[in-house]
């Protein structure tokens, strides 16, 4: 080997050893620019794998609040809907007396009008049941009625034999009275 030689073969292993070094520079540069393009791309999907774990867990909060509201309604509706049932159950008791209470007063006014004795007539338990079974829609009702009147009814003193005490009229039975006691108790 010559000299010449020897520097040639000396140049051919730097240049081989220079592109070796080059090679593997640029491999350590595109491995770190990688590695740094990958660190960059797992941060960026870390963050965005972050933001949908938050936005996840917001949800559920928002269900599991939304769960209770639902639960509690349906409780309250539960109850409102016993409510209602209670208010249709007095209304409908409501609607009965009043239904009732009407018929009791037009039969009160019809009998006043057929000049019955109010009080002493239902008084009577024949007289009532005989009532209740009457119809006072029907066109002889009235005439049912005055028949009922007279058997039910019991002879009373006209109103024109009751005496009435008035002011200045004397002695009263009840200052004759009071007057009595007065004297047996010696005051």
């Amino acid at each position: 080997m010559t000299a010449h030689e020897g520097d040639h073969s000396d140049q051919e292993a730097e240049k081989v050893s220079g592109v070796e070094d080059s090679a593997s520079e640029a491999e350590k540069a595109e491995s770190n620019s990688s590695s740094s393009d990958y660190r960059q791309k797992y941060e960026k999907m870390r963050a965005h794998s972050r933001t949908w774990e938050t936005r996840a867990e917001k949800s559920l909060e928002e269900v599991k609040h939304l769960t209770a509201q639902l639960d509690s309604l349906k409780d309250e509706n539960g109850k409102l809907e016993e409510t209602v049932e209670a208010l249709r159950s007095q209304l409908s008791e409501a609607t009965s007396q009043l239904a009732e209470a009407t018929r009791h007063h037009d039969l009160t006014t019809r009998i006043a009008d057929l000049g019955g004795n109010i009080g002493q007539l239902f008084d009577s338990k024949r007289f009532c049941k005989a009532v209740d079974e009457l119809d006072l829609d029907a066109d002889d009702a009235d005439s049912t009625l005055k028949t009922l009147i007279k058997q039910h009814s019991t002879a009373t003193a006209p109103s024109s034999s009751l005496t009435w005490e008035q002011p200045g009229q004397g002695i009263s039975k009840g200052e004759e009275l009071w007057n009595r006691r007065k004297a047996r108790r010696g005051a």
